[in-house]
């Protein structure tokens, strides 16, 4: 489970549903940061223990800690080949 806080410049709250409806795939990296402000990391070039993981790009964004209370969503991942979104996944935590 991935753990920390917005950046600065980070919109306001949004939910799963936003998300959902606003990041298709073919969204570009440009458009997601406008919407939800930069993300906590940003993971170029990632590599996973097997090897390529299919994209150039994860960016992960998580909710303020405030908002976690009774919450399951928590934040989110955007998967980027050339600036453009492949998939998006939720992350989920208590």
């Amino acid at each position: 489970m991935l753990y920390g806080c917005s950046r600065p410049g980070a919109r306001r709250a949004y939910t799963e549903e936003d998300v959902r409806s606003f990041i298709k795939p073919g969204t570009s990296r440009d458009a997601i940061i406008a919407r939800f402000g930069q993300p906590v990391s940003d993971d170029k070039d990632p590599k996973f223990e097997g090897g390529y993981t299919g994209v150039d790009e994860i960016m992960f964004y998580l909710l303020p800690p405030q908002t976690w209370r009774n919450a399951r969503f928590v934040g989110f991942q955007v998967r980027l080949e050339h600036d453009k979104t492949v998939e998006w996944m939720p992350s989920y935590g208590k």
